[in-house]
């Protein structure tokens, strides 16, 4: 048998974070993230880039297996290239 203290501190647990996430506004959180400066934080090179050993990976690559057409960026396009996407403002909206 539970103790009756116990069974009511988890409804009163239960019950707080239901309000708070029911008072959470994910589009607010969102907008107040600035992207561009949270990117300017990551230095991918040091963080994935410079963690890939390219020489290993070069040496399974099998060269004679490659297909003898250039590569696709060689090749004339096929349909009209897309307009280019508009630029960030920085911040995120999250649809509702």
């Amino acid at each position: 048998m539970t103790d009756p203290a116990e069974t009511l501190a988890q409804q009163v647990t239960e019950r707080v974070v239901d309000l708070l996430v029911s008072a959470l506004d994910v589009n607010e959180l969102a907008a107040r993230v600035d992207l561009n400066a949270l990117l300017a934080r990551i230095d991918l090179y040091a963080a994935v880039l410079n963690q890939v050993n390219v020489n290993a990976l070069l040496d399974r690559v099998d060269v004679n297996a490659l297909p003898n057409s250039p590569p696709r960026a060689c090749r004339p396009p096929s349909t009209p290239p897309r307009s280019p996407l508009p630029r960030s403002s920085g911040s995120v909206r999250v649809p509702v």
